[in-house]
């Protein structure tokens, strides 16, 4: 999945900042529903590689997401939260934790 932000909304021109940033598919570990109806713990985003999203991240524009719940949180997902946080494009998650903390499912949950 790539973006591509040099291209002008204005006039529909590709600008001379010629930058893509090429993403990678998280690894779905369960469905969204199981995720969302989880026990949910707030987590610095930096300690949450290896753990599973209880929250929808997304970037805006264009608004596409990056992670869903139940998707397992990698070192990729978290170095595209910040090159795109560095680049100006806004980063929203459901529980408004980032870029700091993202809300992960409580290991417990895990279980059932």
């Amino acid at each position: 999945l790539a973006i591509d932000n040099t291209l002008n909304p204005h006039n529909g021109e590709h600008s001379s900042n010629d930058v893509t940033l090429i993403f990678s598919l998280p690894e779905k570990q369960c469905e969204i529903w199981q995720a969302l109806e989880s026990e949910k713990v707030d987590c610095p985003i930096e300690n949450a590689i290896g753990q599973m999203a209880a929250e929808y991240v997304w970037a805006y524009p264009p608004g596409i997401p990056l992670l869903v719940p139940g998707e397992r949180i990698s070192h990729g997902f978290i170095r595209q939260v910040h090159t795109l946080l560095e680049k100006g494009t806004k980063v929203y998650s459901d529980a408004d934790g980032l870029p700091k903390n993202i809300q992960i499912m409580h290991h417990e949950s895990l279980a059932h």
